[in-house]
């Protein structure tokens, strides 16, 4: 981490080794927990596991690829491709996904309708909206969406 010229904090990684990483991990995880989350009821040699697995595969693969392929550039001394990200022009991002994850997990304990309401008048503040006016319509339509799942479409919330 390093600082910008106006005083904010800047991060400077490389997007090939840590895209690696990460999707490494996942199809890591996902490859391990198909066993217990997928149910095959034969024997066949193509079953529900397959595509699946596949896919998983060939996303290892192809992570594992480019993970040796940036460590042998770090060893040479090579150029590598690297962004910069301005945590400050990135933290209203966070805190809309932050705000995502709490709608989520609000929605076992206060419901639906009321979770809706409360994530949609949040995401209108902190989009920049201001007027009563702005959030009267995000209320109406979230109201609106509501009941036609209620309702019309006959969802449980």
């Amino acid at each position: 981490m390093k600082k910008s010229e106006n005083k904010t904090l800047v991060i400077s990684f490389s997007p090939d080794l840590v895209g690696s990483i990460v999707f490494m991990a996942v199809s890591v995880f996902f490859l391990f927990s198909m066993e217990k989350e997928v149910y095959v009821g034969s024997d066949d040699g193509v079953n529900a596991r397959t595509f699946p697995f596949i896919v998983l595969f060939l996303m290892l693969s192809i992570s594992l690829f480019m993970f040796i392929k940036e460590i042998i550039l770090i060893a040479r001394k090579k150029e590598r491709r690297k962004i910069s990200i301005d945590l400050r022009s990135e933290a209203r991002s966070l805190i809309i996904f932050i705000v995502l994850l709490l709608y989520a997990s609000s929605i076992v304990y206060v419901g639906f309708f009321f979770s809706s309401i409360i994530f949609s008048l949040a995401l209108a503040y902190l989009m920049g909206a201001r007027r009563l006016s702005y959030f009267i319509i995000v209320f109406s339509f979230t109201l609106a969406i509501c009941i036609v799942f209620r309702y019309v479409l006959n969802v449980r919330l």
